[in-house]
């Protein structure tokens, strides 16, 4: 396996070579290096470990945009993204992939996906997903903020895990640009890196965007209805009062199409309304002052019972909001 030379002398460069005897150490390095440098992931159970697992991985991070590349040997494994991993590191924004090699299985908004080499895929990183690896892989991976993608599309939720298309055309391009920039990303200053990333982003939306069929738009309907709910619960989610009823006038939505709308995110309102104000108490609680208290941040992320609060952030993070605010 050989991974990309990017210049380790930069503080935004990082590497990680999978080499531990210890099974259950590779693959803990490798969630680790995937929480530190993209996002937080788990493995799933139901695909046993390979004991011939191997693993090079590099990435490189400079104005807000993170470009990694992941070479894997040996078996299958499926990672997964659920409420509480989103809960844990809070972040936002998009994920491209782009298979040098192998094949990769997605899913995402009641979408499942399978792409080859040289196929091209996004994930929204603030929702569920679900990454198979279903063999020996090599991927490069390209992290875009939200508001990036929010600037050029409408929906970004929309371009989420959409079949692949023709190879021709814009689609080619990326590819060939894709493949040069990742060659030539280790003679680049952490400036041109940046503006580099932004016209491969650019172009890599573009691409996408370009394999929208009839059929993936008629789904991405109910995909936007819901996109649009959930920056609407993001948003008032501080209203200890809110109520579904309230969600769904909001949005201009019956109530009963907001709980079909959820039932096939696999889970309900409710839930996600919790969710979304458990994760701003977690991250006022990391960055609170020493005379903050954890009622009044209950309080400030919607919550009326601060014992509730307690239970749920316990059962949700596996840690007591007062233990997060003392910093242990």
């Amino acid at each position: 396996m050989q991974a990309p030379n990017w210049p380790s002398s930069s503080n935004a460069a990082a590497e990680m070579v999978g080499s531990a005897v210890d099974q259950r150490d590779m693959y803990r390095n490798w969630l680790a290096f995937l929480s530190e440098r993209l996002f937080t992931y788990s493995l799933s159970t139901r695909m046993p470990r390979d004991p011939g697992f191997r693993i090079k991985a590099r990435s490189r991070q400079a104005g807000g945009f993170t470009l990694a590349r992941f070479t894997t040997v040996s078996g299958k494994s499926c990672l997964v993204r659920e409420s509480h991993e989103i809960g844990l590191d809070g972040r936002d924004g998009y994920v491209v992939y782009f298979s040098l090699c192998g094949e990769i299985q997605l899913n995402q908004f009641d979408r499942t996906e399978k792409y080859q080499t040289h196929s091209t895929a996004m994930l929204s990183v603030a929702d569920r997903l679900v990454h198979t690896k279903l063999g020996d892989n090599d991927t490069l991976c390209l992290m875009l903020p939200r508001e990036f993608v929010d600037q050029r599309v409408v929906r970004g939720e929309d371009l989420c895990v959409l079949p692949a298309a023709s190879r021709n055309g814009v689609r080619r391009f990326f590819t060939d640009t894709i493949l040069a920039f990742s060659r030539d990303a280790d003679s680049m200053t952490d400036e041109e890196f940046a503006g580099a990333t932004r016209m491969v982003g650019e172009l890599a939306l573009l691409a996408i965007s370009g394999t929208l069929d009839p059929m993936s738009a008629l789904r991405s309907v109910r995909t936007s209805n819901l996109a649009r709910v959930k920056a609407y619960i993001r948003k008032e989610m501080a209203i200890p009062e809110l109520t579904l009823s309230d969600i769904a006038h909001g949005c201009g939505l019956s109530l009963r199409y907001l709980h079909d709308l959820f039932r096939h995110d696999g889970r309900t309102a409710r839930e996600y309304l919790t969710e979304v104000r458990l994760q701003h108490a977690r991250h006022m609680l990391d960055s609170a002052s020493s005379c903050a208290t954890v009622t009044d941040i209950s309080l400030a992320c919607g919550f009326v019972n601060s014992s509730h609060f307690s239970t749920a952030f316990r059962r949700a993070f596996g840690i007591s909001p007062r233990d997060v605010l003392r910093g242990h």
